[in-house]
């Protein structure tokens, strides 16, 4: 049989019977710099956030762009086979896209055209623009590419455009 032992007095630590309970100066200016160090490190990705935010909107608008070129193109295409390699690019939705008819040369190079989107149902707002150069030309009697350049806004840097490229096929060829 083991004795029972009495309950041992536990006596409070020493800081508070001396009234020195707390953190020090030092330790709360640490806390402060490693908040301060970490608070930078999330502020500091808000700008790479919004670029990349703004790089996916260029590429979704120019994809909407070159979905409904194309779609206009292959049209045209099908419609008129013989002057293929003078298509012009294809009409846009007049309540969408308006065509600013300005021709800018861009790094030597002709032949960009500006168009700004419009939301049908805001008067005098330009949401987006792009421009754009638009080619096309036929491999061989039956088969033809467009090749489709986008920049993105009326304005800025014009040496990385975003390429979309597309072939037509003549389903109907002449006897």
């Amino acid at each position: 049989m083991h004795p029972i032992r009495r309950a041992q007095h536990i006596s409070p630590p020493r800081a508070a019977l001396c009234g020195d309970a707390g953190f020090t100066l030092m330790e709360i200016a640490l806390s402060i710099l490693v908040i301060s160090i970490g608070l930078m490190a999330v502020f500091a990705l808000f700008p790479a956030g919004m670029s990349a935010n703004k790089h996916a909107v260029d590429d979704t608008y120019a994809a909407m762009f070159a979905e409904e070129v194309f779609h206009g193109a292959r049209g045209q295409a099908a419609m008129n086979w013989g002057n293929i390699e003078n298509m012009q690019i294809p009409p846009r939705s007049s309540d969408m896209w308006a065509d600013l008819a300005q021709q800018v040369v861009i790094a030597n190079e002709a032949d960009f055209r500006t168009i700004e989107y419009n939301p049908a149902d805001v008067e005098d707002l330009t949401d987006y623009a792009v421009r754009y150069r638009f080619t096309v030309e036929s491999i061989n009697d039956n088969r033809a590419y467009a090749l489709l350049e986008v920049l993105a806004g009326a304005f800025g840097p014009t040496d990385d455009p975003i390429l979309f490229y597309t072939e037509f096929f003549n389903s109907s060829p002449a006897p």
